[in-house]
């Protein structure tokens, strides 16, 4: 009896033959909704939003939380072109 696991492109879980799993980019956050909550943070935070973002990115380092990493990071990219779009010329 053989079960299909999707994550190994639908071959018998530990067969010799199993295809590498191959992870599907995927992204966490859409645009429109790290801008929003980046918009968010900078209200709340003024000028320590990227450091209190930056310090979430860190905090879901050290605990291996790539999920979190990849949002985290996704919103201070978002906050980035926020304030510099904010920033006087």
């Amino acid at each position: 009896m053989s079960t299909e696991n999707p994550a190994e492109g639908g071959r018998a879980a530990g067969s010799a033959n199993a295809a590498p799993s191959r992870k599907r980019p995927r992204q966490l956050l859409e645009p429109s909704d790290a801008a929003q909550i980046a918009q968010q943070i900078i209200e709340k935070h003024g000028v320590d939003a990227l450091g209190f973002a930056q310090s979430r990115v860190l905090s879901a380092r050290e605990v291996g939380d790539e999920l979190a990493l990849e949002a985290w990071q996704t919103v201070i990219a978002a906050m980035q072109a926020l304030l510099r779009r904010m920033a006087p010329l």
